[in-house]
């Protein structure tokens, strides 16, 4: 009895400890319920389609590639300088899957392989664009350039196996290896990994260029450096596991006929990918398993055609592969090293992103169906439909996907950042968006009332504003339809767009204007050489005026008309 009540006691004495005793996990980065709920944030508008665009590894930067062949470098993070989503500068000489960049270690300077053939490098002034280096002296595209060394070097290299390390301040080439197969920085940047096309395996410091060690790997054809760094692997045919102090082999073998490798971010794990089944080995000695051991195989169903891709949680926990038709599966590792199937993913898979805490994972379907995971819990929690092109910040508190030439910034309410383009209105109820301002004419679609609308212009009168939608839609709303995020002022500061009225052609008849490619008198328009679809007594609007000439747009077409068929407004 006694017992009892020292437990009894002992129970409400833990009870009853403050609530600020009790151990909590932190709330997740991205909490995977809240999927539902992201709300556009801002637009950064380009004026030509956009086809690649990234953060910056610490998210301070965003860049866009045109396909007019610029790179726009944009705000990400805001600071004491700039509003998130502010434009810094433009470069020329973006070419569309052929430009590489990279961020020196506080993202001041950006290197860019800029022009025609992708293989002119620049060091460029992160904050104004200006070049402080230029060097070439590769032969073909670049696949990769870095900063390295206390950004004191540059490694790049082709696609022709060229790799180069090149002073950063001067250009000066530091390090040349002409046949380079594969290639890895250590964690910290300070040492280069080179495999070379007679097969040897070379370990170089960056500071001053000089070769660590040289070992023989034959049949390797990439390398990578463990977490922290006290291993390198190389692997194809064969893996082998070197010391990366001194090129002593942990240990090898063979016919493994590798595709890629994956370390567990403890290092305790190596993980290779074959075309049909992966292998986890165990890397030091750890009680019962030795180093080089093999700890857990699995594959995915002989119709699956085998895997193409493995994702690890970056805390270890979780893994996800992806097979050759692009179905997706996610498995859980144990601390031994064991791998687990826990469930399918569904629909096709396009790409897996997971969060920096590991809690959270969006899977990107080809139907443009974005899920959310809660990795805890094994669960999808929420679902949007998103662009294919969507990328995290590396906080995870901005995603970005790119449509047309307009790349839209989602966020959950809850960040409150100021942005250098916020959206200026909502509809008080459904809208309907024209081509043009008027309501004489077919609608694009309805707007329903929880949707941000970005302003792009607006009619001299102000009854009217052109906004983007985050799909690159552009259309026109009536305002008094709109309710205002902002000030009237933030209205009235939009840039005007003219607009004009076209009288009837014939008192007696109601017929659509034929409008000339160039300045051409109306009698001499025919079917054959005009462009249908301008009515009489439309609201239009005015985008160039030569001579009696105006061009204008009628919603369903663009081209020219005599000034004298057109009624300006005040």
């Amino acid at each position: 009895m006694i017992n009892r009540w020292i437990l009894c006691l002992s129970l409400f004495t833990i009870l009853a400890l403050p609530l600020s005793t009790v151990a909590q996990a932190p709330d997740p980065l991205f909490p995977a319920g809240d999927g539902g709920r992201l709300q556009v944030v801002t637009h950064l508008r380009h004026e030509s389609a956009v086809i690649d665009g990234y953060f910056s590894p610490l998210g301070t930067i965003y860049v866009a590639g045109t396909l007019d062949g610029q790179l726009h470098v944009w705000q990400g993070l805001p600071s004491d300088d700039w509003l998130a989503g502010e434009k810094r500068f433009s470069v020329e000489g973006y070419v569309p899957g052929i430009t590489v960049t990279g961020f020196n270690s506080d993202e001041t300077q950006l290197v860019a392989a800029l022009g025609a053939d992708g293989s002119e490098l620049q060091i460029l002034d992160a904050r104004d664009g200006s070049t402080r280096t230029t060097f070439n002296e590769h032969d073909a595209p670049l696949l990769a350039v870095d900063f390295a060394a206390d950004d004191q070097v540059i490694v790049s290299w082709d696609l022709f196996e060229t790799l180069h390390v090149w002073a950063s301040d001067s250009g000066d080439d530091v390090l040349s290896v002409e046949i380079a197969r594969g290639y890895a920085l250590s964690q910290d940047k300070a040492f280069l990994a080179v495999i070379d096309g007679d097969t040897m395996f070379t370990v170089y410091d960056l500071a001053t260029g000089d070769a660590e060690f040289e070992v023989d790997a034959p049949n390797a054809q990439a390398v990578n450096y463990s977490p922290g760094g006290r291993w390198i692997a190389t692997w194809g045919q064969a893996l082998q596991v070197w010391d990366s102090s001194d090129g002593t082999l942990l240990f090898e073998a063979d016919d493994v006929n590798a595709t890629d490798a994956v370390w567990t971010p403890d290092g305790r794990f190596l993980m290779t990918q074959g075309f049909e089944t992966a292998t986890v080995w165990a890397i030091g000695d750890q009680g019962e398993i030795n180093a080089g051991d093999i700890v857990d195989e699995f594959s995915v169903s002989d119709n699956q055609g085998g895997f193409k891709r493995l994702v690890i949680a970056p805390d270890g926990q979780r893994l996800v592969t992806v097979d050759q038709t692009d179905g997706g599966r996610l498995w859980q590792i144990t601390d031994s090293g064991d791998v687990q199937q826990i469930t399918a993913l569904q629909g096709i898979v396009d790409d897996v992103l997971i969060s920096p805490d590991s809690r959270t994972m969006a899977v990107l379907r080809l139907d443009f169906l974005t899920r959310f995971w809660d990795l805890d819990r094994n669960a999808i929690l929420s679902g949007i439909t998103l662009p294919a092109t969507i990328e995290f910040s590396p906080t995870w508190q901005l995603i970005a996907a790119y449509t047309g030439s307009t790349v839209v910034w989602r966020a959950l309410p809850s960040l409150e950042w100021d942005f250098a383009t916020e959206p200026i209105a909502r509809p008080l109820r459904r809208s309907d968006l024209r081509p043009v301002p008027t309501d004489e004419i077919a609608r694009l679609l309805g707007i329903d009332s929880s949707t941000f609308l970005f302003a792009i212009a607006r009619t001299e009168d102000a009854e009217w504003i052109q906004v983007e939608l985050s799909d690159g839609m552009i259309g026109w709303l009536r305002v008094n339809t709109l309710l205002l995020l902002g000030a009237e002022s933030d209205l009235l500061a939009l840039p005007v767009l003219p607009t004009a009225e076209t009288t009837f052609q014939d008192p007696n008849d109601d017929l659509p204007f034929l409008l000339g490619e160039a300045p051409t008198p109306l009698e001499d328009l025919t079917l054959e050489n005009g462009v249908e679809g301008c009515f009489a007594n439309l609201t239009v609007l005015v985008l160039a005026e030569a001579d009696d000439y105006t061009q204008v747009d009628c919603g369903a077409a663009v081209g020219w008309l005599p000034t004298e068929t057109l009624v300006f407004g005040e």
